[in-house]
């Protein structure tokens, strides 16, 4: 699908060792930056692991790059199992050289190739900056880290050098066991979930309106924008954040097992500096991400960048399009679609803030009205 990235990885992979100083190789959608240490940079033969930063700062409450972040994981995984599979070719083949035995004969070593356990070839650093949102949308994000996290050749760092809360804790706390580190004054926890609306129903009757709402189920909408609201409508939201709320916490306890006897202090919606974090359990270790690159590139690490490339500027944007009618239509209509897209997320942040979801027989959203938010 990236050929262009594909191909950039691999010789970076093979030959990063030779590649001058800030090099960029681009793909079609993204490029990695090489930063290499002084005269002792080794080879990747020599380390056997690459390292690679991704950049997940100024996440949105509904985390709008989802797609962008879901693409990079799967590319990073993709290239690592590739890798992985020439790692063990090779040994397979050194496995089945002849070697000399004591008799003067020669004897042929069979493993396979699959029966070895793989080696860790790869230190993903995600430099996170996120103050929460959407409990669904970062429960998603936090599982794409996860994917990274779950393949056993490859160790996730996560950095936070100035705030990870709610939702951007529940994705921080998916790093590799021992690898959260944050700035002495970045801003983690707020373990919490919060769910809220507005309800116009009082006055909309003092100007004499009187609203109707048709329910199929009765915990359907229990808290509507202009329906009344009843104590058994109150106590099922309340119900709803405090499933939320305990999924959180088992969450964080999954990934991070040292704070299950713990979890129930810090678990309030609270926030900590770093440098007290690390006395809760919060984080494993006072860094900011500057210095833990440059002590890996002090080592001779090479160190790699991921980054997304802009795309072209659109025909109706003032960029150039393609020669002929044909390429004049296909720029209009991208335009249109991006219009169309940037329309609907807004639209979509109007309706976070106003905590309010239109009652429709197709919704997939349990409440419909009441947004958990963390």
């Amino acid at each position: 699908r990236y050929s262009k990235d594909d191909n950039a990885f691999r010789k970076v992979m093979e030959l990063h060792s030779k590649v001058p100083r800030s090099k960029l190789m681009k793909g079609k959608f993204r490029g990695f930056a090489s930063h290499k240490g002084a005269d002792t940079t080794p080879s990747l033969s020599a380390t056997n692991r690459t390292t690679i930063v991704m950049e997940m700062k100024g996440l949105d409450s509904s985390v709008s790059s989802m797609e962008v972040i879901r693409d990079q994981v799967s590319f990073l995984l993709h290239q690592n199992d590739l890798y992985q599979k020439h790692l063990q070719l090779n040994q397979s083949v050194e496995d089945d050289c002849l070697t000399e035995t004591k008799d003067g004969y020669h004897e042929n070593k069979e493993l396979e190739a699959d029966t070895k356990p793989n080696v860790e070839t790869m230190e993903v650093i995600i430099l996170l900056e996120s103050p929460g949102g959407s409990a669904t949308d970062y429960g998603l994000a936090a599982q794409q880290i996860a994917r990274l996290r779950n393949d056993p050749s490859i160790r996730v760092v996560i950095c936070v050098d100035k705030v990870a809360a709610s939702g951007g804790y529940m994705m921080a706390c998916m790093s590799s066991p021992g690898c959260l580190y944050a700035a002495p004054f970045a801003v983690v926890g707020s373990i919490g979930v919060i769910g809220q609306t507005l309800n116009i129903h009082k006055s909309l009757q003092n100007w004499g309106v009187q609203p109707l709402v048709f329910r199929g189920g009765k915990d359907k909408s229990p808290i509507g924008l202009v329906g009344e609201v009843t104590k058994e409508g109150l106590a099922k939201v309340q119900d709803m954040v405090d499933k939320t709320h305990r999924a959180f916490k088992r969450h964080v306890v999954n990934a991070r097992p040292g704070m299950e006897a713990t979890i129930d202090k810090v678990a309030s919606g609270d926030v900590w500096l770093g440098s007290d974090a690390v006395e809760v359990g919060l984080v494993d270790k006072i860094t900011t991400s500057d210095e833990y690159i440059m002590e890996k590139i002090q080592k001779g690490e090479t160190i790699l960048r991921l980054t997304t490339c802009p795309k072209k500027p659109r025909f109706l944007l003032g960029g150039g399009h393609r020669g002929g009618f044909p390429g004049i239509v296909h720029s209009m209509e991208r335009s249109v679609f991006d219009v169309a897209r940037e329309l609907g997320l807004t639209l979509k942040k109007a309706n976070e803030i106003l905590g309010y979801v239109h009652v429709s027989s197709d919704s997939i959203d349990p409440s419909n009205v009441v947004h958990a938010r963390i």
